[in-house]
């Protein structure tokens, strides 16, 4: 782990607890004691701007020009942190559109839940997108259903597609989305007494793949507060 992140016990896709700068988070939200600012961890892309600008945590190797990489789009910025999916195909549409593109290539994806230790746990699960939402469903009494109505932050990623035989650079790479599950009604048709149903509203969507030529990599990241961002790490 990259020199300033201490992660605390529980981390996985970045919906757990982490420590920056001396802080501790337990929500992706607000100020934290150590001067730390709370985030979501989301690989490369999704540490806070304070880790960020101050060259702490996973970005400390990268220059200014990597973090910024002169791409980006405005975002929702509105006082709420969460977006829903169409919100995202309105300020950063290609990126949606490649994002949605990893999710759809396979029917299972994974899955990030909080046990009630705080400890995480990952669990196979199907996401759908439609009429401007993501949406999933969980079966009655499975333990991720448990989860997320005692704490409902999740991520969630793609299904994970191998390369092309002799050419693995041609990965096709790998997307996430971050955020916190909301109860809706069940599909008039749904068979599936007790189960649960949600939509996803959206902190953080990452896509990192390999670039071309394949000597760096390429993550893409959007967040409500600062849109779409482009970088490259070599």
């Amino acid at each position: 782990m990259a020199a300033g992140l201490e992660v605390a016990a529980g981390w996985v896709y970045g919906i757990a607890p982490y420590r920056i700068s001396g802080g501790l988070s337990g929500d992706p939200r607000g100020s934290l004691p150590g001067g730390g600012e709370q985030g979501l961890l989301f690989g490369y892309a999704g540490l806070s701007e304070r880790a960020i600008s101050e060259g702490t945590g996973a970005w400390a190797d990268w220059s200014p020009a990597d973090r910024n990489h002169g791409q980006t789009s405005p975002g929702i910025r509105q006082d709420g942190v969460m977006a829903t999916w169409r919100q995202i195909e309105q300020d950063a549409p290609e990126f949606a559109a490649r994002v949605r593109s990893r999710f759809d290539a396979g029917t299972n994806k994974t899955i990030a839940t909080v046990r009630r230790d705080g400890a995480p746990r990952i669990s196979a699960s199907e996401l759908t997108f439609a009429d401007g939402e993501a949406t999933l469903g969980m079966m009655s009494g499975s333990v991720k259903l448990l989860d997320v109505r005692r704490d409902p932050r999740i991520a969630v990623h793609s299904p994970t597609i191998e390369p092309p035989a002799g050419d693995p650079d041609a990965a096709p790479g790998d997307a996430k989305l971050a955020g916190t599950v909301v109860g809706i009604a069940p599909p008039a048709d749904n068979p599936y007494q007790g189960a649960g149903f949600f939509k996803l509203d959206i902190t953080e969507v990452a896509l990192t793949y390999v670039g071309t030529p394949a000597d760096h990599l390429v993550i893409e990241s959007w967040h409500a507060d600062r849109g779409w961002q482009r970088r490259t790490r070599r």
